[in-house]
Order: structure tokens, then sequence, then C-alpha cells
């Protein structure tokens, strides 16, 4: 039984290190780490020649250029030689010895998926984050349909699974089997949506517990600079592409209703940051329904079943067509915080 663990490196030589120290506390000869070089410039190639002549398990594919970390990480699902892989990310770092428990665990329970725990670190606070489910091994078909949909989206007051990669391990041969690969136009949402539709072809999954990795909050990352740099058109189009991509993958009541609950919740946030930019609530709202189109409102007002009050205001608003009205709201409570 072989884990390939894929990590895409681009411009990492700060981090690398760390990284890489943190893989090789695990002594298995059934891991591998599979560093795909994405046409950096500086001194990760070196460092990545380094530690691989310390260590076999590390191997390197070098790109001459860099095509981003959504498809490197696709080109790594289809050149890997494994029974299953993982995900990395060069500046984050491994538990001790987390890898090694998981493929214990795999031997053990002979699964398609596991979902493991995960350790936030903003500065020097770390944050405990375990999976929303009962760590257990689950293989029926009635409780795995139970499951599916907190991969849609949150519901009866269970939150969605997060996206991240890294707290999981996939059967190779499902990905390639489904055709399963990461959606480029769908960043930074691309890994939601694998998982839910991975989700769809699994027949039995772990949760666990056990503190797999330590992801660090990084100001720079993609997901950061999407936020900071806000632009209202560009997010509701990949907000758009993920909804509508999810409700075509939901099969029963409870994945539709997730669904729109997700979709909502991203409307809310995104109208959050947008009101905090110099413009007026109409101008908002004429940006939004640019990008997303008024039958996905509809969908989204019509499905969603949300808990939260701000949530159920903004669905009461986007059924009365009022939403200018919401975004004037937000407005004056962001100045009266003085946010």
């Amino acid at each position: 039984m072989k884990l390939s663990i894929i990590t895409t490196v681009y411009q990492a030589e700060k981090d690398l290190p760390r990284l890489l120290d943190s893989m090789m506390t695990n002594k298995s000869s059934e891991l591998e780490f599979l560093l795909i070089d994405n046409g950096s410039t500086d001194e990760s190639a070196n460092i990545c020649a380094e530690y691989s002549k310390q260590d076999s398990r590390f191997k390197i594919h070098t790109l001459k250029e860099n095509i981003g970390y959504i498809r490197a990480r696709n080109l790594g699902i289809s050149i890997v030689k494994a029974d299953y892989i993982g995900f990395c990310d060069s500046d984050d770092f491994i538990e001790n010895g987390a890898y090694d428990n998981i493929i214990g665990k795999l031997k053990k329970y002979d699964c398609d998926l596991i979902i493991g725990g995960w350790n936030t670190i903003i500065n020097r606070h770390v944050i405990r984050n375990i999976p929303p489910f009962r760590c257990e091994y689950y293989s029926s078909k009635a409780d795995l349909e139970k499951l599916m949909s907190q991969f849609f989206g949150p519901t009866d007051k269970l939150p969605m699974v997060r996206g991240f990669m890294w707290k999981q391990f996939f059967r190779l041969s499902l990905l390639r089997e489904n055709g399963l690969t990461f959606i480029e136009n769908m960043k930074p949402y691309e890994d939601m949506f694998l998982n839910a539709r991975y989700f769809k072809v699994c027949e039995s999954i772990l949760v666990t517990d056990d503190i797999i990795y330590n992801y660090i909050v990084n100001p720079k990352s993609i997901t950061v600079k999407q936020i900071s740099d806000l632009n209202i058109e560009e997010e509701g189009t990949r907000i758009s592409e993920l909804i509508l991509s999810l409700r075509k993958e939901a099969e029963n009541e409870a994945c539709i209703t997730a669904t729109a609950n997700q979709g909502l919740i991203m409307l809310g946030t995104m109208i959050s940051l947008a009101s905090k930019k110099h413009l007026s609530p109409n101008q908002i709202k004429d940006r939004i329904y640019e990008s997303i189109s008024v039958d996905l409102i509809k969908y989204i007002a019509q499905f969603s079943s949300p808990h939260k009050i701000s949530y159920r205001w903004l669905k009461w608003c986007l059924s009365h067509d009022m939403l200018t009205s919401f975004i004037w709201i937000v407005k004056k409570v962001q100045r009266y915080r003085g946010s």
C-alpha cells in the first residue's frame, strides 16, 4: 500500500525546509512525497534536491514555468503511482508522525476517504479543528447519505465540510475512474466542488479527530488577497460557477438546501466586503447582478433555510427584491461599528 503526498512548490525557499523536515518525521517506506517545482526562480529547487538526496521518498517533478497550483495539482494526480493520495501546501507543516498514523488507518479500514483534524495557526495562536462528524467508520449507504449534504453546504445547524484538501486522503483509482480533478476557473472554491463530487462516489469513509496538519494563516495567500482586493464581478462569477455546479450534483432535498445555504452565506460575505468600498448600495447591487443571475438569486432565496437571523433577513430581502435595502443596513452597521 502506497500513499503519495502531492505538494506544489513555488518561491517557497523560506518555509520549505520546515515542511520537508516535518515530512521526514514520518518513517514509513510506503510514503512518497511528490514535490512539483512550479517554475520557481528562488532556491526552492535546490532545497528540494538536497532533501531528495537525504531521503529517497522525495520525488521531484520540475516545471519550466508556473502553471498555477490547480493545474500543478491535477498534474500530480495524473502522474503519481500510488494507492492513495493527499495534498500539502509548501508554507505549512505536518504534525509529527501523522502520515504514518494515516497509513495504519488505511491498511486497517481500506476506506475510500479519510478526513482528519488540523491546527490553524495565526501568529502564535493555535486553533484546533476537527471534522463536523462523529469520529467513526462509515460504510452503509444510509449513513453516507446522511453525511452527504454537509459536502454541499451547511444544513440543520451543521457546518459544511471545509474544502481544505490537506486534511483528507483519497483513493487514487476512484479519482481517476470518475475523471475527478480540480476545476481551475473555480479558484479558490475548486476544493469544495471536488469534495462534493468525490464523496458521491465513496462507499466508505473514516472520520478521525487526530491532528494531521498545521495550517499557517498567510496574509499573502490567494484567498486572503482575493478578500482584501475584492472584485465584485469576478467574485460573483466564481460563486455562480460553484453554486450552479453543486446544484447539478445535488441529488436529494438535503443537498439542494445545503447548496442554497452555501450560496446565501457566500453572497452575504461578498456583500459585507463590498459594503466597505466607496460604492452606493445601488452600485453594489448592480455589480452583483452583473455576475449572479436573477434565476440563481431566486434559487438561493427559495431553497435556503438559514438559522442565523442575519441570513434569514438576507433571504427575505432577496425574495422581495430588496437587496439594496439590505446593503444599506449593512453599511450603516459597519459605520456604527467603525469597521
